[in-house]
């Protein structure tokens, strides 16, 4: 297994278990670095699934404490 691979997997779990952000800026970064030197359908694929990772870990976040901040 290449570290191509192993990079697109960790971004399909960080998706899936609680505060996966570490993984997902750890996958965003490898692809960023990579997509400049490939257009490897897997480095693309690495990269889209750690931004939507990001965003469904800070969206809930963000209304969380916008929901805290109007109810007290």
């Amino acid at each position: 297994m290449n570290k191509t691979t192993l990079m697109f997997i960790f971004s399909i779990v960080s998706l899936f278990i609680p505060l996966g952000t570490i993984l997902a800026i750890w996958t965003l970064v490898y692809s960023v670095q990579s997509k400049n030197l490939s257009t490897n359908p897997l480095v693309k694929a690495t990269f889209i699934i750690s931004i939507i990772s990001i965003v469904l870990i800070i969206v809930p976040i963000v209304l969380i404490i916008v929901f805290l901040s109007v109810s007290t």
